[in-house]
């Protein structure tokens, strides 16, 4: 599968946020954004703060042998990069863009493509989070950072293709404290391979329990659909986490899989 340009991408995204569901999501955001930093005014009062930012990569390498005509032959690739920056306006509100490329072979050719995979802003003052634009699922966050190996296996959610690692949305989280966290999304239901303007967009719920320093639980839910072909997706995933190693597990279920019927 050919992956769109960067470029290609950000104008079909354009048009995506150009529907009215979309237009309120983004407004909702911005709102939130500029109420919530006006509460950050009087600490910023106190103590300076200085706009940064910083560039950030990660590359994905691969040594293997191949076997030819009777022939070892070692290859070393290096077959996907990260690259990005992140930007502080203020203590709560930042932003984050991040390129995704990728060198894969098709009929023997190598062909490098690449997209924008992130592109968001964010306000965070501890407790609340709002993010909006190109963004990471708050599902697959935790799991990608629960798992903390997603350069060998992607989270089983996105692997089985009930979820995807990025998609234009919008979402609140709500962390009232280290024992439990809520959150809120409204994404595109697509993934960003994928963002041609529709009517169909995917509400997800989350709710995070820490009850012991060791011990995570969380529960997730999404739909997207019109009524009588209603997708939607169910998770759950409990885990003992010690310094050397993770012990956990989790179920996920989703009806109409893909929106195709009968495929559950």
């Amino acid at each position: 599968m050919l992956i769109k340009p960067a470029s290609e991408t950000r104008s079909i995204i354009l048009k995506k946020c150009n529907t009215p569901v979309m237009q309120k999501a983004f407004q909702l955001f911005f709102i939130a954004t500029v109420l919530s930093g006006a509460t950050g005014v009087k600490a910023q009062d106190t103590e300076d703060f200085k706009p940064s930012g910083r560039l950030f990569g990660l590359l994905f390498t691969n040594y293997h042998n191949t076997f030819s005509g009777g022939r070892s032959i070692a290859v070393f690739e290096v077959n996907r990069a990260f690259f990005g920056y992140d930007y502080a306006f203020s203590k709560t509100i930042s932003g984050r863009i991040l390129y995704d490329g990728t060198a894969q072979v098709y009929s023997g050719k190598s062909m490098i493509t690449g997209y924008l995979r992130n592109a968001y802003l964010q306000y965070d003052n501890g407790k609340i989070t709002v993010r909006g634009g190109l963004i990471t699922p708050e599902q697959v966050l935790i799991l990608e950072k629960f798992w903390t190996y997603r350069y060998l296996f992607p989270p089983f959610i996105e692997r089985a293709g009930m979820a995807f690692s990025a998609e234009p949305g919008a979402s609140f989280k709500y962390k009232p404290s280290e024992l439990v966290a809520m959150d809120f999304a409204l994404l595109n239901g697509r993934g960003f391979r994928d963002v041609l303007p529709d009517t169909t967009l995917r509400v997800a719920a989350g709710i995070t329990l820490n009850p012991a320093k060791k011990l995570f639980f969380r529960g997730y839910i999404d739909a997207m659909g019109p009524r009588g072909r209603l997708q939607w997706t169910a998770g759950f995933m409990g885990a003992y986490r010690r310094e050397k190693f993770y012990l956990g597990v989790e179920c996920l279920y989703q009806h109409i899989h893909l929106m195709t019927d009968g495929d559950n």
